[in-house]
């Protein structure tokens, strides 16, 4: 066999080298990224941020005091958090009249009756059923988010005779949703409903008053649902919480812009073990395509000084004086021997001969 048509041979690789590293950098990475995306794909939470509605971010927001000082409510009645006035002799107003964008629901004269920084106050209840009424006979398309005025909770609590009657929306998570008795002679519901709602990343609540909530919508004290108001801002309320009085922008509405979530069902441990399963499989399956590929990938530099390499061999192997070869030096020294070998024995015939 030439020189020229010997096997070519690579060299052993060096581990030490950068090139190696990083290939085995990214193949170790490449095996954790996997794992990683099982461990998530395994939490249900991931599906839910994926698909699910989780509302915009909080905003930040500038911190409030709400708390009002003992003095200013010491002469006020401080029974129960809300009390629905009982109804009263007079006649509320029956006119027809509609909520609409941007002005008073009710008379300006009757408005002038609603107190801030108080609780319900008897004077105030003409101006409450007036309101009802006023959104009951609103249709609902009227009642949208993109009909109202987009408001924060600092907008309400700081400047409340500027939207006093006025058409609002608000939007927010709901937190406690409760049912309170109403007068279904003057209201024509026998109960309302009671949300708190909190608006972005204020921990200060607006209180709403509804008439209706939509279909599978949560109750009880501990709610957490995404949601939009629409309603008339009321008051500056007065409430009782843990730690003190505190007062809250309170609104009064038809009912609730929500969409329900959608339901999820739990994975069976047969369904997450069958995604395990298919998921390592995968991750050897890929990590083994990088290993063949990282084994017989063959960088430019090295293709070039091993033809370097060869190339050189090739003009060095022209030049060289190969001499007798080994077999033909071998058959040499076997003739020798033979050749002695017969010299000896003639010797010992003509010995033989002499002496006889």
């Amino acid at each position: 066999m030439n020189a020229s048509e010997s096997p070519k041979r690579r060299p052993p690789r060096n581990y030490f080298s950068r090139r190696e590293q990083v290939r085995l950098f990214l193949l170790s990475g490449a095996l954790t990224l996997t794992f990683i995306l099982i461990y998530q794909a395994a939490q249900p939470s991931t599906w839910q941020k994926l698909f699910g509605d989780e509302g915009p971010p909080p905003v930040a927001q500038e911190e409030i005091d709400t708390r009002v000082p003992r003095k200013a409510v010491e002469d006020e009645p401080m029974e129960g958090a809300f009390k629905v006035v009982p109804p009263t002799p007079f006649t509320m107003n029956r006119t027809g009249a509609k909520v609409e964008a941007g002005k008073p629901a009710i008379p300006e004269e009757d408005l002038a009756t609603i107190q801030d920084d108080s609780v319900f106050r008897q004077a105030e209840y003409g101006a409450w059923r007036q309101i009802f009424y006023a959104l009951q006979k609103t249709p609902d398309d009227s009642l949208t988010p993109a009909q109202a005025e987009p408001v924060q909770f600092a907008q309400l609590f700081r400047q409340p005779d500027e939207y006093r009657g006025k058409l609002v929306a608000v939007s927010g998570t709901v937190k406690r949703v409760v049912k309170v008795d109403a007068s279904k002679e003057d209201l024509g519901v026998d109960h309302l409903w009671q949300i708190w709602l909190f608006s972005g990343a204020d921990a200060n609540p607006m209180v709403i008053y509804s008439l209706e909530l939509p279909d599978q919508f949560p109750t009880g004290l501990k709610v957490n649902e995404r949601a939009t108001i629409v309603g008339v801002f009321f008051k500056r309320w007065i409430y009782k919480a843990e730690g003190g009085i505190f007062t809250a922008p309170l609104l009064l509405s038809k009912s609730v812009a929500w969409s329900p979530p959608p339901q999820y069902k739990p994975m069976s441990m047969t369904q997450l073990g069958i995604g395990i399963a298919v998921s390592v499989v995968v991750a050897l399956v890929i990590a083994t395509l990088i290993f063949r590929k990282s084994n017989d990938a063959e960088s430019v530099a090295e293709r070039m000084i091993r033809d370097r390499q060869e190339e050189k061999f090739r003009s060095e192997v022209g030049e060289m004086d190969t001499g007798v070869s080994v077999r033909d030096q071998l058959k040499a020294v076997a003739a020798q021997l033979e050749q002695r070998t017969s010299d000896s024995k003639s010797d010992e015939s003509e010995s033989d001969e002499t002496n006889a």
